[in-house]
């Protein structure tokens, strides 16, 4: 699906250290490519970016957290062409300026789990817990990304590198914005509750249907503080491989101040809580390893048109001393007070058992599920 060019120019990119993106929106076929210049690899900071974008263009990257004072965006100002032909250096950059954490044990996991439910059994809510699986793998980044690409072609399939977040790979089903400057059309989706695809004759259950609503609502009360009206449409099931996701689109028209609504929006309670500020303190005190770009947006400026998604089912990768790479691999869940550590870390093995197949070859179930005593089959 990827062209020996485009991975070409990865490759060229990561040995040198140049900031750049390669993506597919949902539904195409297009990959796209582009680069920023080597001297602005430590200077794309751009926090404010969306009140006049009529002539820009560019890949945005915003860490998970309120605000967007980190956000970066890659220009996209060197063609693919241009960077194959640069010449080559000696030099070769870091994957990823910060330590990679170690994987998360499920004693600890469950344990945060307890505690999360006892507060939620007493206020009410949700909190998303998140954990990492980090492995080492002699298949190359581009490899990986051209599978992961072929796989979810309703996807947003991204990967990019820049010297502040390292290289990440992913393909998010998650759509945050999609806002239309020339008819001032807004698009976003609630997209929480999840379980094995291929129940659709079945209802959903109570559990996953009221983490859902929280989300929704959340959404639509962010629209109307921005002065928007939303419309919901009827629920629909959004599959991601293995695993389904309760969906509903939510519209509106109306002029917005984009920057504002996003400051709203990100992040929803989908990838974050509710109420947002508690639950972001409980994931900083119990989460052990960093989430960086997991669970922040990603996305697309193009003239007169902005389009993001939620930075989920991804990776980072690293490139170890000796030989191959690390990926640590992300996933998380919605935790309420009918949550159980069993169901939850199971949940968060389906989200990652794609890209664990693609990384390491095998079903990814088993090694993911592990230390649990299931009969759980894919």
């Amino acid at each position: 699906m990827i062209s020996a060019s485009t991975q070409q120019a990865i490759n060229k990119c990561l040995r040198l250290g140049i900031p750049f993106a390669v993506f597919a929106f949902p539904g195409k076929n297009d990959i796209h490519f582009i680069a920023g210049n080597v001297s602005d690899a430590d200077d794309n900071i751009a926090a404010d970016i969306f009140n006049d974008i009529s002539g820009e263009y560019g890949f945005v990257i915003n860490p998970f957290g309120i605000g967007h004072e980190n956000r970066i965006v890659i220009s996209g100002s060197m063609s693919e062409f241009e960077i194959i032909n640069m010449p080559d250096s000696v030099d070769k950059c870091d994957y990823c300026p910060i330590t990679p954490d170690e994987s998360t044990d499920y004693d600890s996991y469950k344990s945060q789990i307890e505690r999360i439910v006892d507060w939620h059994k007493t206020y009410g809510g949700k909190t998303v817990l998140s954990r990492i699986v980090s492995i080492e793998s002699c298949k190359s980044p581009a490899d990986v990304i051209d599978s992961y690409f072929s796989e979810f072609p309703n996807c947003f399939r991204h990967a990019y590198f820049t010297s502040k977040t390292g290289f990440w790979i992913g393909a998010t089903p998650e759509l945050l914005l999609d806002y239309t400057l020339s008819s001032n059309t807004a698009i976003t989706m609630s997209l929480a509750g999840t379980r094995k695809a291929g129940d659709s004759a079945a209802d959903w259950d109570g559990k996953n249907t009221r983490e859902h609503d929280i989300v929704t609502d959340y959404i639509c009360e962010a629209f109307m503080r921005n002065g928007l009206n939303p419309e919901v449409s009827l629920g629909q099931q959004l599959p991601f491989g293995e695993i389904e996701h309760l969906c509903h689109v939510i519209t509106a028209q109306g002029a917005v101040d984009v920057d504002r609504l996003l400051l709203d929006l990100s992040p929803t309670p989908a990838v974050c809580g509710y109420p947002r500020a508690h639950a972001l303190n409980m994931i900083t005190s119990m989460e052990k390893h960093r989430r960086t770009c997991y669970g922040g947006y990603i996305g697309v400026i193009q003239p007169d048109k902005i389009r993001l998604f939620v930075n989920l089912r991804c990776a980072s990768v690293t490139e170890l001393p000796n030989s191959g790479f690390l990926y640590t691999l992300y996933g998380g869940g919605g935790i309420t007070a009918e949550s159980n550590s069993e169901s939850e870390w199971i949940e968060t093995a389906y989200k990652m058992s794609r890209l664990y197949r693609i990384i390491t070859g095998d079903n990814g179930l088993a090694s993911l599920i592990y230390p649990l005593n299931t009969n759980l089959r894919d």
